[in-house]
């Protein structure tokens, strides 16, 4: 009787640590089905061969090779020699599940009627017993293998009952920390989703790697290494500390207005990351996008708090338009971390605009700003997978929020000489999406979308509008390239970057882009909507000094035509340590 997914367990206790080179045996007439197997002969460790195995097996049941399967393993030092078996190929399994336990069938979902009533396809009973395997193999049974007894074959049609082996539990007794990588073991556990006495799980100790390597100031040395015992199971991690804290500045340099032959606009930013070693960010930004404008953001962040999976956070934004208002909001964030599975966050917001003298507006709008207080309460998700993230080559990110809440607004006195306060509740949601598609090995393609609105709840049409002080500020760098810093303001707006980047000495890259976006303006008296673009090129590289980035951007708006005139040119340094 043959098995379907056979357990290859070796010596115990089974370090992870010795070269292996692996042979493999044939015994079937699907030879030239495996020549495709056999590109990988040498291996780093005991399971790197069963998993290696295992796939092979996997790869000759889907293409309905049902009998496949390893019959044997004979270890030599240095090297394994396996014996697999393919049989025949057959286009229907007819299946019982009398064997499977009912309760773990219910969990799943499985209803046993819909395999035993008729004979399903090959691709139906694969997906059958993946889900009860890996079901196992993260509930602490890394080498659960099932087979079909009783097997009957009649032309094309195999016949059995399943029988799922649990083989034996294994948890995780100690996780060795190899390295400096600055982090408290606790909140590192935390963060990796794999704590000792936890059960065995697959999935988790397959996206620990991945997991760090996204972690900014922890640098992965060595893949992680698993090593079997009697009923335990070690965990062995080879870290160091990865310069993350960061000091940043960009000079914006742009066409000026009337009686000025430039602007200048400037960017200064201040990030430490894991300075207590319990993954905590501390930020300070200061931007002063030109026009007698300022604006302030602090924000700090505790993952894991007290080693949960909860953390919190504080933000402060501080925008000044010259001497007339005043613009401070106030958030605080409840992040919970899911695991290889994003962050939920849900938060709380305050906001208030005072008038200081006058009420002038934001650069480029001639409605002025009013007197704002209000509140806002939301719920945000955030989740991606980038290979690097200073220099991403594949992978995306996805963040969605949103939000609503009451707001007492104070209209100027030219929209307003009675001074009457408007009462109505608001809402407001963004999106953005990130994706990374390689295209040569050192060239990659970068797509984006950067979406927001906010609408007035309750409130009819003609009460549906925003002043100054309540809009999206856009354009720059970190928006929509060849405008001004914060010169389009927009009640709603889709943003689409696309960008081209040659990538080369580590964190360098040479890239091509566009920028195009839609926006709504929806203020007192008027509704008015726009399609601006930009797009140019830029180099960043890496000096002794840091990080070194320019680029050249154009941009058109309202119809107008390009001009070399007009163009906006970035330049900033980033500095790691």
């Amino acid at each position: 009787m043959k098995s379907l997914l056979i357990i290859i367990l070796l010596a115990l206790p089974l370090r992870l640590n010795a070269q292996i080179i692996l042979d493999m045996v044939c015994e079937g007439g699907a030879e030239e089905i495996l020549q495709a197997c056999r590109q990988k002969t040498e291996f780093g460790d005991s399971l790197a061969v069963y998993l290696y195995l295992k796939e092979i097996v996997s790869g000759l049941h889907d293409m309905a090779y049902l009998e496949a399967s390893v019959d044997s393993l004979v270890r030599t030092p240095g090297r394994a020699t396996a014996y697999l078996h393919t049989g025949n190929r057959y286009n229907r399994v007819d299946v019982s599940l009398r064997e499977v336990d009912r309760q773990l069938l219910r969990m799943l979902n499985i209803r046993p009627r819909r395999y035993e009533r008729e004979a399903v396809s090959p691709d139906l009973f694969r997906n059958l017993q993946e889900r009860i395997l890996s079901y196992y193999e993260n509930s602490g049974y890394p080498f659960a293998d099932s087979r079909l007894c009783g097997l009957e074959i009649s032309n094309d049609t195999i016949r059995g009952s399943l029988v799922i082996n649990r083989n034996r539990y294994y948890r995780i007794d100690s996780i060795h920390i190899n390295g400096n990588p600055s982090v408290e073991p606790r909140y590192l556990y935390r963060h990796i989703g794999i704590r000792p006495g936890d059960p065995y799980s697959e999935k988790r100790f397959r996206s620990a790697g991945q997991l760090i390597r996204e972690t900014p100031f922890i640098g992965e040395v060595r893949a992680a290494e698993m090593e079997f015992r009697k009923e335990t199971a070690d965990l062995y991690l080879y870290l160091d500390r990865r310069q993350a804290s960061r000091f940043s500045g960009f000079l914006g340099i742009g066409p000026g207005g009337s009686g000025s032959r430039t602007r200048l606009a400037g960017e200064l930013n201040l990030e430490l990351e894991n300075v207590f070693r319990r993954m905590e960010s501390i930020g300070l930004h200061w931007q002063s996008p030109g026009s007698q404008v300022q604006q302030a953001d602090l924000q700090a962040g505790q993952p894991y708090l007290f080693g949960s999976s909860f953390g919190l956070d504080l933000h402060l934004h501080m925008y000044r338009q010259d001497s007339t208002w005043l613009k401070v909001e106030a958030e605080a964030g409840v992040p919970f971390t899911l695991p290889g599975r994003g962050t939920v966050r849900v938060f709380g917001r305050s906001l208030t605009t005072s008038l200081i003298a006058g009420s002038g507006g934001v650069p480029g709008i001639s409605v002025p700003a009013s007197g704002l207080n209000g509140r806002l309460f939301g719920v945000s998700y955030r989740h991606g997978r980038v290979d690097d993230r200073i220099n991403p080559y594949r992978g995306w990110t996805a963040d969605i929020s949103m939000g609503a809440g009451n707001k007492r607004v104070t209209p100027p006195a030219d929209h307003s000489p009675s001074g009457e306060e408007r009462k109505s509740g608001f809402g407001e949601g963004n999106l953005h999406l990130q994706g990374f598609i390689p295209v040569t090995p050192s060239t990659t393609l970068m797509l984006s979308s950067l979406s927001g609105i906010k609408t007035n709840i309750g409130s009819n049409g003609k009460d549906n509008y925003f002043f100054a002080n309540e809009l999206f500020l856009l354009g720059g760098l970190h928006s929509i390239r060849g405008f001004d810093e914060r010169s389009l303001a927009a009640s709603a707006f889709s943003l689409v970057r696309i960008e081209y980047r040659y990538l080369f000495g580590g964190p360098g890259n040479v890239f091509l882009f566009f920028d195009g976006m839609a926006y709504r303006q929806k203020l007192p008296g008027t509704d008015k909507s726009d399609l601006p673009f930009g797009f140019g090129g830029g180099l960043s590289i890496g000096t002794r000094a840091g990080q070194f980035s320019i680029n050249y951007a154009l941009g058109r708006q309202l119809g107008n035509p390009l001009s070399l005139r007009s163009g906006r040119v970035h330049i900033g340094i980033i500095n790691r340590f």
